[in-house]
C-alpha cells in the first residue's frame, strides 16, 4: 500500500514538473532528460512511469480534463436554483485553468489545431463543458420561463467568464453551433437585463463579465 501511495506521488510529481517544462519550453524543446533532472528521478524510472514524451505530453491534458469534466457533470445534480449553479459550473471552470502553465498549454494546442497531438481530448472535453451548459441552461429556461430567443443570452452571460472559450475560430465554432447558429451577438445591456430576470426573488450575485 506504502509503495503505491509512493509511486502515485512520484507520477503526480512528473506530471505537474513536466506540465511547467512544457509550458515553458514547448513541446519540441522539452526533453524526457530535462523532465528526468527536474523531478530528480533517473530516467529509467521516468521511461518506467511514461514511455514516451508523447504519452507524458496526451496524460497532462488527460488527468487536468477528466477532472474538469467530473467535477462539471456533477453541477446539474446539485440542489442549488439555476443561477447558482450557473455561478457554481463558472468557477470550477475558472480554476481548473487558474493555473497558468495548463492555460498555456490549451492555448498553444489551439493555436496549432489542425496539427495538435490531444487534439481529440481537447475537443471532447470543450463538447462535453458545453453540453453540460447546455443541460444547466435548460433547466435555467424552464424554472425562470427564459424565451427561446433569451436563451443565448444565457449562454453567452456564462461563456463570457469561461477562459478557454475565447481562444479562436475552432473553439469559436463549437460554441456557435451549440449555442446560436446564427452566430448573433447580444449587448452587455441585453444580457443584464435576462439575468435580472433570472436573479428576481433570488439573492445569488451571479457571475456576468460584459
Amino acid at each position: 500500500m506504502v509503495s503505491v501511495l509512493l509511486e502515485n506521488d512520484v507520477r503526480e510529481s512528473v506530471l505537474q514538473k513536466a506540465e511547467v517544462l512544457f509550458a515553458l519550453h514547448g513541446y519540441e524543446e522539452t526533453s524526457m532528460d530535462k523532465v528526468a533532472e527536474a523531478t530528480g528521478i533517473n530516467h529509467r524510472i521516468l521511461r518506467g512511469y511514461f514511455k514516451t514524451k508523447r504519452l507524458l505530453y496526451m496524460e497532462i491534458f488527460h488527468i487536468r480534463l477528466n477532472r474538469l469534466r467530473i467535477l462539471l457533470a456533477g453541477v446539474p445534480g446539485l440542489k442549488s436554483d439555476s443561477p447558482e449553479r450557473l455561478m457554481i459550473f463558472s468557477n470550477i471552470y475558472a480554476m481548473t485553468f487558474k493555473n497558468t502553465a495548463f492555460l498555456c498549454l490549451m492555448q498553444r494546442e489551439i493555436s496549432f489545431w489542425p496539427y495538435s497531438v490531444v487534439r481529440d481530448q481537447i475537443d471532447q472535453s470543450i463538447k462535453n463543458t458545453l453540453q453540460t451548459l447546455v443541460t444547466l441552461v435548460d433547466i435555467a429556461v424552464n424554472e425562470y420561463y427564459i424565451t427561446d430567443i433569451e436563451r443565448p443570452i444565457v449562454f453567452q452571460s456564462v461563456i463570457s467568464t469561461m477562459p478557454v472559450m475565447g481562444m479562436g475560430s475552432p473553439v469559436d465554432r463549437m460554441i456557435s453551433d451549440t449555442i446560436d447558429p446564427h452566430r448573433t451577438f447580444y449587448s452587455g445591456q441585453r444580457v443584464k437585463m435576462v439575468l435580472l430576470k433570472m436573479m428576481k426573488d433570488n439573492q445569488t450575485e451571479f457571475i456576468y463579465r460584459a
